[in-house]
């Protein structure tokens, strides 16, 4: 019997209802602060490509953030609803969202900040299916069939910060601590030429990515799409009668 009065309990015990804990979004938000503080530094020391690569690591903390903010609520939900989750044998219709979000997040945030979320993650794949704790974490499944917000998806994505979000963040952090002029189109527009990431080196940032995940569910659409018809059309030619032999 799969416990989930578990996870209540460990949630009761926290300041906040549910992980992830007071703790780790003090020090997360605390870290958020000193690298902001540190690339507002770079930028009146003229070193803005510096700052171009410091600021991802500042875009992957706001996302971090985020993420958590939606995630506390889901955990929340599953708190509440222990008793019932005991009892069903299908995940309840307006739960479905909040149960396949933490099993997405589970990999991408449970071994190194939320190990909670690994443990809830294996009671649900034994509550519901291993197939659908698969499903609810492949990227490719985890929308279309299993309701995991877009937004989620998004923020926990792993990639290169678009040069429009870096330098919208470079601004913003300019402004902030004052005494620095930044001009932000222009950086964008130098960030492009060198290649989008601007500045010598990159980085992994989390969510504000080149990549649009509407716009790639699109276009993997499209890309089914135009390889179904190839599959046909292969079909269509293996079926046409052979031609007579001399």
């Amino acid at each position: 019997k799969v416990e989930f009065k578990s996870i209540a309990l460990a949630c009761s015990a926290s300041p906040r209802p549910l992980p992830p804990p007071l703790q780790l979004l003090n020090s997360k938000t605390f870290q958020l602060k000193q690298l902001r503080r540190e690339v507002a530094d770079l930028l009146k020391a003229d070193k803005e490509d510096s700052a171009r690569i410091r600021v991802e690591a500042v875009l992957r903390e706001e996302s971090l953030l985020q993420a958590f903010d939606i995630l506390e609520l889901h955990l929340e939900l599953v708190g509440v609803r222990a008793t019932l989750l005991e009892k069903v044998e299908t995940a309840p219709e307006d739960m479905v969202e909040a149960l396949s979000s933490l099993v997405f997040a589970a990999p991408r945030l449970g071994d190194d900040l939320l190990p909670e979320l690994t443990v809830l993650k294996q009671m649900l794949a034994r509550k519901f299916g291993r197939e659908y704790a698969e499903e609810a974490c492949d990227e490719a499944t985890a929308t279309s069939k299993w309701r995991v917000s877009e937004r989620l998806v998004g923020l926990l994505a792993v990639g290169v910060p678009a040069p429009e979000a870096k330098a919208a963040a470079l601004a913003a952090i300019a402004a902030e601590f004052g005494g620095v002029e930044f001009d932000e189109k222009a950086a964008v527009e130098d960030m492009r030429k060198k290649g989008g990431g601007g500045g010598s080196g990159g980085g992994g940032g989390v969510g504000l990515l080149a990549k649009d995940p509407k716009a790639a569910k699109k276009k993997k659409e499209e890309e089914e799409k135009a390889d179904k018809a190839e599959e046909e059309e292969e079909e269509e030619r293996e079926n046409l009668p052979a031609p007579p032999s001399g």
